[in-house]
């Protein structure tokens, strides 16, 4: 039997969506007839035209780790891979992608591997694929349902970690630059008229303010502009990977950025490892992917490199400390692992230092940050004032006030 999503209309002309289970259209025509709705589209589910919404709901990372979960928690409880599915369409949690849940059904019904099954519908990275493939060829899909959502969660934590820190700065900085444009903008202006037709000569920093007032009209749309633009090109993969390469090497250079995006990328890169490794991956596999995930192109390229040096006898450890980035936090870990039998433990351990140094210097950086923006704000307001105030004094004594 499939599952088809279909949309119609009841006896009383009120608007019928929902799925239906049968062996072919015919059937399923039949069936809704029979509860009194009379069909209007019926699409298999998990196609494109069925299940466009879905798939766009099954991209965030936070539902497919509650997808992984349940399903995990279902499977320990001993139910079989078809009646979890069947008990995730119908969780409430999930009715945003419960047609492409039911399209899966339907593949893994037909015998198709759940793993595959997943990929096609689309939104799966490489390395949850990896973790799901693992778990299902050492029979305990569960396990890797679990890593896979311990990956997402990771990365979940990780980007919310740097919304919230943002979030400050940015209002900040988009308050500072509205006042900038209506100050400098339009009142300035104004009053310098107003000046100039009274004869006042105005002073080098009034100038210097006007200057800056006409340099923002245009300055500022069109910096806009160019990061839109820079945004889009990102986005679209249209920059080249040495560009990428390049612009992310001499990123680890500077001062306090350098050091917070090593430990940053040392944690995922640990805990890839870590998670690969337990979920049954070979090493050089499990280097690979952690590379991909640790979100640096340079590191990606220079971890590709360290891996033939391991096919042919290296040691992670040697491999990890000829790579910067990763040559701060890792290779002490990684060789007490290789020495004691338990690299997956140690890695994880390794992870977790990171990941307390990135946190710790999130935070100092945060709380530099905000008296460093005050400063710049009240310097700018007092320029401003300073440009307004000195004309006014300079009328003054021309009245004789």
């Amino acid at each position: 039997m499939r599952t088809f999503e279909y949309r119609g209309f009841d006896g009383a002309g009120i608007a019928s969506r929902g799925l239906v289970e049968a062996d072919g259209t015919k059937e399923a025509r039949a069936l809704l007839a029979a509860r009194g709705i009379f069909t209007e589209r019926l699409t298999p589910a998990g196609s494109s035209k069925s299940s466009g919404s879905d798939r766009h709901s099954f991209r965030r990372p936070s539902v497919r780790s509650t997808v992984y979960r349940e399903a995990a928690s279902l499977l320990r409880a001993g139910l079989p891979l078809i009646r979890a599915l069947d008990l995730l369409i119908d969780s409430p949690e999930l009715r945003d992608c419960r047609r492409l849940l039911a399209g899966v059904r339907d593949r893994v019904k037909e015998g198709a591997d759940p793993v595959r099954a997943l990929a096609e519908a689309g939104g799966l990275s490489l390395f949850e694929s990896s973790f799901l493939d693992a778990g299902r060829r050492v029979g305990a899909l569960d396990v890797g349902l679990d890593r896979a959502a311990a990956h997402l969660e990771e990365g979940c934590r990780i980007r919310d970690r740097l919304l919230a820190t943002a979030v400050y700065p940015v209002v900040v900085g988009v308050l500072a630059m509205v006042v900038a444009v209506v100050l400098l903008g339009i009142l300035l202006p104004a009053f310098a008229r107003i000046w100039q037709e009274s004869g006042v000569s105005l002073p080098l920093i009034t100038r210097m303010m006007l200057a800056v007032g006409r340099a923002m009209r245009w300055g500022v749309p069109l910096g806009c502009f160019a990061l839109g633009f820079v945004w889009l090109l990102v986005r679209r993969r249209t920059v080249s990977a040495e560009f990428r390469m390049t612009v992310d090497r001499r990123l680890f250079r500077f001062p306090w950025i350098g050091r917070a995006r090593s430990a940053l990328v040392s944690m995922r890169f640990a805990r890839t490892v870590s998670l690969l490794l337990n979920s049954g991956v070979q090493l050089l596999e499990a280097m690979d992917l952690a590379g991909r995930a640790s979100g640096s192109p340079w590191v990606e390229a220079r971890v590709g490199e360290e891996i033939e040096t391991i096919r042919h006898g290296g040691r992670l450890s040697d491999a990890l400390r000829r790579i910067p980035p990763l040559s701060v936090h890792l290779p002490g870990w990684a060789e007490a692992g290789e020495t004691g039998g338990d690299l997956p433990a140690m890695l994880n351990a390794a992870a977790n230092r990171s990941s307390e140094v990135w946190e710790r210097l999130l935070s100092r950086g945060l709380s530099l940050l905000e008296p460093v923006l005050f400063i710049l704000l009240g310097g700018f307001v007092f320029l401003i004032a300073l440009a307004v105030m000195l004309p006014i004094l300079s009328l003054n004594r021309g009245l004789g006030l």
